[in-house]
């Protein structure tokens, strides 16, 4: 059983990076030196390795290795692990999804979609993760833009508690407890460069849970470009988790494929 009576504390950081800002926080059970100390050490890497990748990866870089790649040059998908990294991932996310998401939608590579959720994830496994072995921090997460990512020490009974509320109306919310996962929310009118959609959709919010910060940002995305009935097939057929909110049917949350329609209808 989880204690809910421990006293944590929450540093944060602050970064403004690939456009969007981005807060790294932990979850400590003493604010010393050493605690803040390694965090700040944290945000510098984290801070100095996204520069480098958006730089690397930005369109409106003539140089940058997407731009190079375009051009006819493959020295970067041969020699870059980066590169290959999330040339790799977006072709698998493109599987996945069966080709709802597709780096390759305008005749040339645009991953921009996946950038800074796969630097999430590289930033995230490399700065932050280590973190955990410090015996006064419990938990680490980092927040861009409307994706989130979360781990915890496992010897520790800490969790994160979270609270996503409506884009059009805050009494919409949904609360989540967790450990190790990451949380995408879409909401609004997004950027569907790289995705199939319904021009007539009635979805205005969807959040997905998932191991992984990009599939997370992906499936949330393609949820809000399919609209309602498509997604809903989508959520069985992949057993996602989260929840969204359509302006015919309100709020509903769903659970490893199974939705809250299905269980009132049960």
């Amino acid at each position: 059983m989880k204690n809910l009576f421990n006293k944590y504390y929450y540093p944060a950081m602050v970064i403004n990076k690939m456009d969007t800002n981005i807060t790294i926080k932990i979850a400590a059970t003493d604010l010393n030196a050493d605690v803040q100390d390694s965090l700040n050490e944290a945000t510098a890497e984290i801070s100095e390795r996204m520069e480098r990748i958006q730089e690397e990866f930005s369109l409106t870089n003539p140089t940058s290795m997407i731009n190079n790649y375009r051009h006819g040059e493959n020295y970067d998908l041969v020699n870059s692990p980066d590169f290959q990294s999330i040339y790799s991932k977006a072709i698998f996310i493109q599987s996945v999804t069966k080709d709802a998401y597709s780096a390759f939608g305008e005749k040339e590579y645009n991953p921009s979609d996946i950038i800074v959720s796969w630097a999430m994830e590289d930033t995230f496994n490399k700065y932050l993760r280590p973190l955990l072995v410090n015996k006064n921090i419990v938990g680490i997460s980092m927040n861009a833009g409307s994706d989130i990512k979360f781990a915890t020490d496992p010897d520790s009974e800490f969790q994160w508690g979270v609270q996503i509320k409506g884009f059009e109306d805050a009494s919409e919310s949904v609360e989540y407890n967790v450990e190790n996962l990451s949380i995408a929310t879409i909401s609004g009118e997004p950027d569907l460069t790289n995705y199939e959609y319904d021009q007539n959709t009635t979805l205005e919010q969807v959040t997905v849970l998932d191991l992984d910060a990009a599939f997370a940002h992906v499936w949330a995305t393609v949820g809000m470009s399919l609209g309602f009935e498509e997604f809903l097939a989508v959520i069985v057929e992949n057993k996602l988790s989260g929840a969204m909110i359509d302006k015919d049917h309100g709020l509903i949350s769903f659970n490893d494929g199974v939705t809250s329609l299905v269980k009132q209808a049960s």
